[in-house]
């Protein structure tokens, strides 16, 4: 259950919707299904939160607005279009599945200023000091026009959507949730990010925080905090990003606290909703992919440690092998 990173309705429909008759006959059913049978057999199937994704695809509907053709066989037609995060926010294409933006929203999508977000696909990405957004070049086919943003999940309104997509396979029956990238934002670093505003705005009130502890190094004494930016220091000065960026190590810790504080925000809601709403306890894991020192802090929130290997040219991974709980 994959495509929040698409949209709510894609998402609903993957959990609940009606599988075609000729697929049926071929075993196929949809994912709340399968999650079914798999409980009746003892395994536990766990949704996956991929939390730092946010798509748009090239898609091509029919005239009464239903989607019909999406990705590579879109691109080739001539009525193509696009769908994603940013078309599920504006409500537009409201007949492309069962459901649409109202039925999970409202309200509409709103920030935390109660101002209305016409475009989650670009108020909720990680950006680079210059204000681009920062693409999720792993997932991304090259020569296709298919795009993924890397999200924030220091962006309150990006924090909303994914507890949306955890209710949405709750209710799907999984008896686990895996919250991938969980150490988001700090995924974007190596890539430029992330300097959208809540990460510079959070950084800059952390900043203070640790200032009137006496914690801070002599390093920023000259600094205003009031007008501090930290994206904004780095282009004044000319400095590279995040190879020896100035203040960095200080920047570093400061998402590592953020990792776990939204990290366990995310995890207590979906446990909470399992349990209020359908009287059940609920599994949580994360996907602690190299095992670096940023994940430690969450370990106490996760029943399983899942990890992710980026090259397998080594044959004995053992800090992989033997990871556990």
């Amino acid at each position: 259950m994959g495509g929040g990173s698409i949209s709510l309705p894609y998402l609903e429909h993957e959990a609940f919707g009606q599988v075609d008759p000729r697929m049926q006959i071929y075993g196929f059913m949809n994912d709340s299904e399968f999650a079914a049978e798999c409980s009746r057999r003892g395994i536990k199937l766990f949704g996956i939160v991929f939390e730092v994704q946010g798509w748009e695809y090239p898609a091509v509907f029919d005239d009464q607005g239903h989607l019909v053709r999406m990705n590579e066989r879109a691109e080739a037609d001539s009525r193509c279009e696009w769908y994603g995060l940013r078309e599920f926010s504006a409500d537009l294409h409201r007949n492309a599945f069962p459901t649409q933006l109202h039925d999970f929203y409202p309200d509409g999508i709103r920030d935390e200023d109660g101002k209305e977000v016409k475009d989650l696909w670009e108020y909720c990405c990680s950006r680079d000091r210059f204000g681009a957004p920062i693409h999720a070049r792993w997932v991304e086919v090259k020569g296709r026009k298919e795009q993924c943003y890397q999200m924030c999940r220091n962006n309150s309104v990006w924090r909303g959507y994914l507890k949306k997509i955890m209710e949405i396979q709750i209710d799907a029956g999984v008896p686990g949730i895996q919250l991938d990238e969980c150490e988001l934002p700090m995924t974007s670093i190596n890539s430029g990010g992330c300097f959208c505003d809540s990460c510079m705005k959070q950084f800059t009130a952390w900043l203070k925080e640790r200032r009137n502890a006496g914690l801070l190094g002599p390093e920023w004494d000259a600094i205003d905090l009031d007008t501090f930016h930290y994206g904004e220091y780095l282009k004044a000065n000319g400095s590279d990003y995040p190879q020896g960026a100035p203040l960095f190590r200080d920047y570093w810790e400061f998402q590592v606290w953020q990792v776990r504080k939204y990290f366990r925000e995310l995890a207590d809601y979906a446990r909470e909703y399992a349990r209020t709403k359908h009287g059940r306890e609920l599994l949580v894991s994360g996907n602690f992919y190299n095992m670096q020192p940023a994940y430690y802090p969450i370990e106490d929130k996760v029943d399983l440690v899942i990890t992710e290997m980026e090259h397998t040219l080594f044959r004995q991974p053992y800090y992989y092998r033997y990871c556990e709980l």
